[in-house]
């Protein structure tokens, strides 16, 4: 059974972390101004009300106290920025003090990020790609001339997707048009590509926000999806400050959940679907294809942490609950991710030890299930070296 820290609470420190949900980081993350390093603790757009505010959130003061004290310096963002520039060969060492033992990295975002094999090079762990469907689709708008080339294009990219190292698919839909899937037409996919064919030549590229096409490609999605076992993550709930929240929610997968379309097909529902917590979590209770992942939510919302999981466990079966950051651009976010995502685990799992609803076996097993076995098995990941991972040395 892991040990107890000194606050009570269990210390899962020992037990790796597969970092499911993230993204890189700026090539030129060094060189980073205060501003840009505020951005990654909240989800607006607005670099006024990120400065005004964002200094402010509980989630910032607690992240600036718990960083300096890992950098050895003052409290307050430009000497955390200082220390990380005087560190020798820090990305591997963060990651290594948050037992990482592997990510997988949605390389779309930030659009100046390292590639994979700069993010293998920094981070020493496991870089697993995962490919998100509307960028795909966003590039083949402009670079084929017609419907059916755009279709086998978008196929062919899916089938060979696999052999070149991709571990999983990924929609953001939710962001784009909302996850009430809808079966399109041929006919009417066709005629949305020709609409949308000039436009993205004009403009040089668009933002796919037409729902007939969405979804026609989606529907193709989880046919490759499914011949090549490989699942779909989708964004649910809140992230992106665009987006409209109620369209988000994953209650609205139901209809294309129980369609023979997305049978067999692994679907991994992003941030909780938070604040959809209760939706995730019965989604993932009667259908066995369907997954719940904690990125965002564990580094955005560490405080409720323990409260939003104890609700996910309390319907979900601990097989379908997978860890993830949703870090990107700033190397922290994914360190953060790692100690909050373990202190929140502890301390519910403390108290459900503590109230005789587990035994300490099943703690055991419960904490490495949700922390790396359940990613390991998903996304078929070979990787037996996670268990002999030398103890993290401050991710508690």
């Amino acid at each position: 059974m892991p040990a107890i820290s000194s606050k009570g609470n269990l210390d899962l420190r020992a037990i790796p972390l597969i970092d499911g949900h993230c993204h890189s980081i700026d090539a030129n993350y060094q060189s980073s101004s205060a501003s840009d390093f505020l951005r990654i603790f909240s989800e607006a757009a607005d670099r006024q009300f990120i400065a005004q505010h964002v200094p402010h959130t509980l989630t910032y003061q607690r992240a600036i106290r718990e960083l300096a004290a890992f950098l050895g310096c003052a409290p307050n963002v430009e000497a955390i920025l200082e220390a990380r520039r005087g560190m020798p060969a820090y990305l591997p060492a963060l990651y290594q003090d948050a037992g990482i033992g592997g990510v997988l990295v949605d390389s779309v975002y930030p659009p100046r990020g390292l590639d994979l094999d700069q993010l293998q090079d920094g981070f020493g762990c496991y870089v697993g790609e995962v490919l998100r469907l509307e960028s795909l689709e966003e590039k083949l708008l402009l670079t084929t001339p017609d419907f059916p080339s755009f279709e086998q294009r978008f196929q062919e990219t899916l089938r060979t997707a696999k052999a070149r190292g991709v571990v999983a698919l990924k929609s953001i839909v939710a962001y784009r048009s909302g996850l009430a899937i809808q079966k399109v037409s041929v006919a009417e996919a066709r005629q949305t590509f020709q609409q949308l064919k000039p436009l993205a030549e004009r403009q040089g590229h668009l933002r796919l926000t037409a729902k007939p096409l969405l979804d026609y490609c989606l529907a193709m999605a989880f046919q490759e999806a499914r011949q090549l076992e490989l699942p779909v993550q989708f964004h649910t709930g809140f992230g992106d400050p665009d987006i409209d929240i109620l369209t988000a929610n994953p209650a609205l997968l139901r209809p294309i959940l129980a369609d023979p379309l997305a049978a067999g097909v692994p679907l991994v529902l992003l941030h909780m679907g938070y604040p959809y917590v209760r939706e995730s979590a019965f989604l993932a209770s009667i259908y066995a294809h369907v997954y719940v992942d904690v990125s965002l939510v564990v580094t955005l919302l560490p405080q409720l942490m323990p409260h939003l999981l104890q609700e996910l466990l309390a319907l979900a079966p601990t097989t379908k609950i997978l860890y993830g950051s949703d870090g990107h651009s700033q190397p922290e976010m994914g360190w953060l991710g790692a100690r909050y995502g373990r202190w929140a685990l502890g301390v519910v799992l403390s108290r459900m030890l503590g109230e005789g609803v587990l035994e300490a076996r099943e703690v055991q097993e419960i904490a490495e299930r949700i922390c790396f076995r359940n990613a390991l098995e998903l996304y078929r990941l070979d990787l037996p070296w996670m268990e002999s991972k030398p103890e993290p040395r401050g991710s508690g």
